[in-house]
Parts: structure tokens; sequence; C-alpha cells
């Protein structure tokens, strides 16, 4: 190993020997004989004195190509170790555990690492990929991460040897194998790499302190039922005390029985004596729609006096049912289609027998969310059956045309069909509509029967917001319904006396949102704006401007397919020039904005009057009267 090279050094060395050469002939001979010698013409020299010139300018020739070799080697020699390391190793890793182990019997293991350079180790870090079902319980140096597995190391010196201790325990079955993979990284303190050592072992599990069988088919037929069955013995000299059993099937296992009889699939074990022998069973349907193959799982643990776990036995398996598998799907004909009011949608239903049963005289059905559809437009191109009443489309194979298809659909079939579907004009009410009114929300059912028993497979729910313009609607009320009044005063108007009346704005952001938004009016001069008991649902308080008589409400942005609101009041006594007269309580409300998107938005409504139009219980009240004498 090559150390403390001194690049610099040998390459000056190198330049110094060629410039010795060069200088050879330029010498300060000190006598008259040395200066002689020095100025001889070689040329007419003896030929045995110009063979001993030659011969010294040869090794020195060889000695300079020498020199020049060994600095190229250094040079050579430096990169190489210095990418790829020692050439011997510096770390000596041993992994010290037992051949055998008992299924949730504690264990230990050792791992040492010695230092085998003469210079001190870095950057250590030790990681255990440990086995499936392996649990760790403690070691002598904590590790850092929360798998437990990961050990940061101090840095160790030249010749010194440290041991890591590590405790757990593993589940499994008999004579199954585990594997411990251990890997260490180190860097020498006069390096700039890292390197790896690395060491495998081996555990096998001979004994269990339980011993345990779990039966359960692999296969069944559709609507039969399945039996899941456990029974265990205490193989240790000792009761095994608060032993916990259980079989995880989720949703899709509809019970039927357990044995012992329990409320769900759990049962503890208080007391279980040496040799004593256990047996739960669990019965009951699986759900296709839901899983197929079905999963199970099933544990034994026992809780420990500090409130851990402590697992004796782990198993998981599947269960395949000969049922049908159908793939139902519904989608928009043209994915990219935009959906808006008065228009056309095309829906693609696509449905797959994947599975190995012919499915019989299924029902297909695609339902609507209500109050969206316009029927009397309704092209039915493919035989369904119009329910207007549930918003939905029904097809069996009677019906005749495309729906002859559903008699039987065998493993392997695919049918499509389109369908198109009409939406109602705009409502002119859109303001006042929730995000849910604000989009079509269809769904395609179908059932069958199998082994007697009634499916229902569903699509996925499929939500498209439709495509709506921004809205904005000015309102004057005296009453919002026949026994609230949010107005004050006479109605319909007298001359010299005050009437109070409720204005509300509603706003609606469409589909795009809405930025900068300034919603404004003006009111006449006879005309009081009440500041007390304005309100906002978002955005700016209003402000009124009395030089102008301008009235603002201000907002920042609103988001897509949202309703904002903002209501006042505004005070009026007539004059006697107004008798008979419909008093203007606002001239009209404009609307400007910027839609996100879609560039810049302006809109006006018509100006309000005490005519009450949008109030079915003040309308009609709104002519100024002379009142009693």
């Amino acid at each position: 190993m090559i150390k403390n090279f001194d690049l610099k050094k040998s390459v000056r060395s190198v330049v110094d020997l060629k410039k010795l050469k060069k200088e050879a002939s330029v010498v300060n001979f000190s006598s008259q004989s040395e200066r002689k010698f020095a100025s001889t013409d070689f040329k007419n020299y003896p030929t045995a004195n110009r063979s001993a010139k030659k011969k010294g300018f040869t090794i020195l020739t060889f000695l300079i190509i020498l020199l020049v070799l060994l600095v190229a080697s250094a040079i050579a020699g430096f990169f190489v170790f210095s990418e790829k390391g020692p050439a011997t190793k510096s770390l000596k890793l041993t992994f010290d555990t037992p051949k055998e182990a008992v299924a949730g019997e504690d264990f230990s293991f050792t791992l040492a690492y010695e230092n085998l350079d003469n210079v001190s180790l870095t950057q250590m870090e030790m990681v255990i990929e440990y086995p499936e079902n392996f649990y760790f319980i403690k070691a002598n140096i904590s590790p850092q991460n929360s798998e437990k597995n990961v050990w940061k190391l101090e840095p160790i010196k030249a010749g010194e040897k440290k041991e890591i201790h590590v405790s757990g325990y593993l589940t499994g079955e008999i004579k199954e194998e585990k594997e411990f993979r251990v890997i260490f990284h180190y860097r020498p303190e006069n390096f700039s790499s890292d390197f790896q050592e690395d060491i495998i072992k081996k555990v096998v599990i001979n004994k269990s302190l339980l011993d345990v069988n779990v039966e359960a088919p692999e296969l069944i037929e559709d609507g039969a039922i399945a039996e899941l069955k456990v029974s265990c013995q205490n193989n240790t000299p000792e009761p095994l005390a608060d032993l916990v059993l259980s079989f995880d099937v989720g949703d899709a296992f509809l019970i039927t029985e357990t044995m012992p009889a329990a409320s769900g699939t759990t049962w503890q074990i208080k007391t279980l004596e040496p040799n004593q022998n256990e047996t739960i069973l669990v019965r009951g349907k699986i759900d296709t729609a839901l899983a197929n193959p079905f999963s199970w799982s099933f544990k034994i643990w026992q809780k420990t006096p500090n409130g851990e776990d402590h697992y004796f036995y782990q198993k998981t398996g599947k269960i395949n049912v000969q049922a049908p598998k159908v793939a139902l799907t519904l989608s928009l004909d043209d994915v990219e289609q935009k959906i808006n009011w008065g228009e056309t949608v095309n829906y693609k239903i696509t449905l797959e027998n994947n599975g190995e049963i012919p499915i019989k005289q299924p029902v297909l059905k695609l339902i609507f969310s209500s109050g969206i559809i316009d029927w009397s437009k309704f092209n039915n191109q493919n035989n369904a059956t119009v329910d207007e009443a549930k918003n939905s489309l029904i097809w069996i194979s009677t019906n005749g045309g495309w729906a002859n298809n559903l008699s039987e659909l065998k493993p392997g079939d695919k049918l499509e069909t389109t369908v198109a579907i009409f939406l109602q004009e705009e409502p002119a009410d859109l303001a006042n509509l929730n995000a849910d009114e604000l989009a079509i929300n269809a769904l395609a059912t179908m059932t069958f029967k199998s082994q007697e028993e009634q499916k229902v497979i569903n699509s996925e729910n499929l939500i498209k917001n439709i495509n709506s313009a921004s809205k904005l609607i000015a309102e004057a009320k005296y009453y919002l319904d026949k026994q609230t009044a949010v107005g004050t005063g006479p109605l319909p108007p007298v001359i010299g006396q005050t009437t109070g009346y409720r204005i509300y704005w509603k706003l609606f952001s469409g589909s795009n949102g809405l930025l900068n938004v300034k919603v404004k009016t003006t009111l006449p001069a006879y005309i009081n704006w009440e500041e007390n008991g304005s309100s906002v649902t978002y955005g700016s308080n209003l402000k009124f401007d009395s030089s102008k008589r301008e009235l603002v409400w201000l907002i920042d942005k609103i988001a897509a397919n949202s309703q904002v609101m903002a209501d006042f009041s505004v005070t009026v006594t007539p004059q006697e020039s107004q008798v008979n007269q419909l008093l203007i309580l606002t001239n009209p409300t404009s609307l400007e904005a910027e839609e996100q998107g879609a560039g810049l938005v302006a809109k006006t409504t018509n100006l309000l009057t005490s005519d009450l139009i949008n109030d079915p219980f003040g309308q009609g009240k709104g002519r100024v009267n002379v009142g009693a004498d």
C-alpha cells in the first residue's frame, strides 16, 4: 500500500534531473588540464574514449527513464487506490448466532467487528436485514431508526474490536429457514471513499412454543360456506397466560358461525395449560364483489406485562372462489368533452366477463342525478327502458336490439354501448344551486343471479361538472316568506311614512371562478342606505360613497362553482309627487371581474323597484298610496 505520496515533489524531481542533464557540460573545472579536457573535440577523440563517454550518457538516459516510470507508477497507484480503497480488508466482521430457534422464544446473536487497519475507521454504520416475522426486543447499543435495524457507530481505532448483542424472536413454521443479512459501512480516516462488508447467516425454526395447525380451503364454489379452523397446543412445561387468537377476514367475509361463540373473529384464552389444546372455528360466505381471491390472516399473541404484543404464530392465505368476475366501467365517449347546459353528453358503458362462469340474463342500469336530464329529447337507439321518475335507463335481454347480447355473457365476452343524454337548459336560478346540482352524476349497475344469490356489480360514480357562466342576481324583498318580514313600515308605501326594504345580491362564480371582483350600484337621491345590518358571506364589507351615491362590494377571489351573497337595507319616505308611482330602490347593479383562464367578465342586472317581483308575498304592493285622511 502506497501512503503519503507527494505528487508535486515527485514531478519536481523529474524536472531537476532533466535540468542536470542539460547543464552537464557547463562545469566549473578547477585545473588547466580539466579545462583542456572540457574543450576537447570529441569528433577526433580516440574511439575507446568516445565509447566511454557514450556509455556514460546511456546509463544516465536509462536512469531518467527508470525514474519517470517509477513516478508514473506512483501516480497511477495514487488514483487507483484513492478510488478502490486499500488492497487488503480493513474490517473483520463476525456473526455469531444459533443455527436453530424456537418459534416465539427469545434468542440472541452477536455481531463483532474488528479494525485490521493501522488507521482509525470512521463513519461506521451497520444495517441488519431481518427476515420476515422477526421481532426485535433489545440491543446493548440502541439502533437509530423505528425499524430497529440501523446503528450509527462510533469510530474504531486501529486494532480495536467491539461487539453488538441483539435479542429478539421469530415466528414461523417448523423447518422454515430464516435469513439474516448484516451490511457494514465504514471509511478509513485516510480515504475519501466508503467501504462495505456484509455477512449472511441462516436460522432454522426447529420447534415452537405453540403447536399450531391452521386449516382453510384454497378453492370453493360461489355461495358455498368457507370454514377457517385453528387448533393450538401448549408445548411448554409452563402455563401460557393471556393469549389472543384472531382471524383478519375483512369486510368481504360474511360470518355465519363462530366456535366458541364470539362477537367477531377474535378469541382470548386466559390460561393455556401445558399440553392443553384449544380449537377455534369461523364459518361464513365470501362476497366476491368485494374480494376474489379472498385473503385472510391469522395471528396468536400474548399481552406482556409492559403492554407489548409478543407473537407466537402468524399465517396468511387466500381462497379462490369459482364465481363470475365482471368488469363494469362507465366513461365519457369523448374523455375530453366539455359538458354544457342544453347540450348532449355521450356515455360509454363497457362490461366484460373476466371469470370462468357464464352470466345469464343480467339486468343493466344507467342511473343519473335528478333534475338534469331532458328526457323529451332522448333518442332511444339501443332499446333501453326509460324510467323518468328514477332518472334511469334499464336494459334486459328481452328488450331486443343491442340488449339481446345480455341473454348470456360467456367467459371472455365483452360488450359496449354508447348512450346520448340531453341536458336541460341552464336554470334561471343558477346562483341558488349548490355544487351537487351543478354537476351530473352517473352510475352503471348490473345485477344477476349466481348460485341462487343476487349479485350486484357497480361502476365507479362518474361525476362531471357542468360548465356554467358566472351570474349575478339582484333582488328586493319585503318578505322572505309569508310569516317572515325583512322589510319595515307600511306596504304599499305611504306618503310621509318610511318603508324599509331588504336588497339581496347573489353571485355565482361559474365553472372557472373569478378574480378581482367588483359589484356595485347607485341609489336614487330619495333612497337612504342603512349601514347598520348590512352583511356579506365573503369578501369585503359593503362601502357606500354618499357623494357618488355608489355602493360597492369587493372580493379578491372566488373559487369555481361557488355562491356568495351580500344583503343590505334601504329606506324611503315617499313625497306627494310620487303618488301612485313605483319607487326605484336601486339603479342597475353591475359585475366586473376576471374569469380565471377566460378573460374579463362584465354583467348588469335590471334596476330594482318597489314592485318586488321576486317577493311572492309583497309583489304588486309597490305603488305609493296617499294613506288615511
